[in-house]
């Protein structure tokens, strides 16, 4: 059978276009674009400097394989699709799901502000300079639960990037556990400063015969806690002869033991007061 001439030449025009469509789909899911990320603390602000951490997944088929980096404005490269980027830096951290069709900037907001923590001794005192411990927490109203423990850092004093709300901040230094209930909101930076109103104990240990014992010496230093129901708790446990260390302010009892001998005394802590003692063991 002969096809007339024109009907050939339209058969071989749709042939060609739809061979040119199919390429340039093919094409179109093959060429990844460049896609700039970038972070913000509050809608309107500069985008971040600190290095973040950005994770981008694909939330449609043909997408770019998920990826990771760290760096304040990253460039990534994206075929055209959905996907979700999540940016974390400190403990804040923002999701966005976002649509990639041509090369241009996404940005995320944190919604998120700045905190930063240091200890006094008291009032007039200088801020501590050896480690602090450190444990974040997020308020929850019923003072502080583990369940909602965030961090935990040890330094001298720490600044955070938190999102906004509030939270619940331990520091322990020493015999001290302090703890301060604080707010953050977004774009604000906060600097807070847990006064200890600490004092020092010093203790030494000896004999029925006030001679200094140096072995096998075991103490602790133990605070009655309400939330233990009237019971004394551990603050500090250790071992040396003699110790000096520093309290919040309150009544302690310093509990010794050196093989069957034992001994106690009990003690106040008066701020920016030293206290000394001495603890006999005696044989029971």
């Amino acid at each position: 059978m002969r096809i007339p001439c024109s009907l050939a030449l339209l058969l071989s025009v749709c042939l060609f276009s739809l061979s040119a469509l199919n390429d340039a789909v093919l094409a179109d899911d093959a060429a990844p674009v460049k896609v700039k990320l970038q972070a913000a603390i509050v809608e309107g602000a500069k985008p971040l400097k600190d290095d973040i951490k950005w994770s981008v997944a694909p939330l449609s088929k043909g997408g770019t394989a998920a990826q990771e980096v760290t760096k304040a404005s990253p460039e990534v490269r994206l075929a055209p699709g959905k996907y979700r980027v999540t940016a974390t830096l400190g403990l804040a951290t923002a999701t966005r799901d976002i649509t990639v069709a041509e090369a241009g900037k996404q940005e995320l907001v944190f919604d998120a502000g700045w905190a930063r923590f240091q200890m006094v001794l008291s009032r007039k005192a200088k801020p501590i300079k050896d480690n602090v411990h450190w444990t974040i927490y997020r308020f929850t109203g019923g003072g502080v639960d583990e369940k909602a423990k965030l961090s935990e850092l040890t330094a001298p004093s720490v600044q955070l990037i938190l999102p906004k709300g509030w939270y619940m901040v331990r520091a322990k230094y020493q015999g001290i556990a302090s703890e301060l209930a604080a707010e953050v909101k977004a774009g604000t930076l906060y600097g807070y400063t847990i006064v200890a109103y600490a004092g020092k104990l010093t203790f030494a240990v000896v004999d029925a015969k006030g001679k200094a014992v140096k072995k096998d010496v075991l103490w602790s230093i133990e605070r009655v806690s309400k939330a233990s129901g009237g019971k004394r708790v551990a603050v500090v446990t250790d071992s040396a002869a003699s110790q000096s260390l520093l309290l919040g302010e309150g009544k302690y009892v310093v509990v010794v033991k050196a093989g069957d001998r034992t001994g106690e005394v009990p003690f106040d802590i008066k701020a920016t007061r030293d206290t000394k003692l001495t603890v006999m063991l005696k044989q029971h």
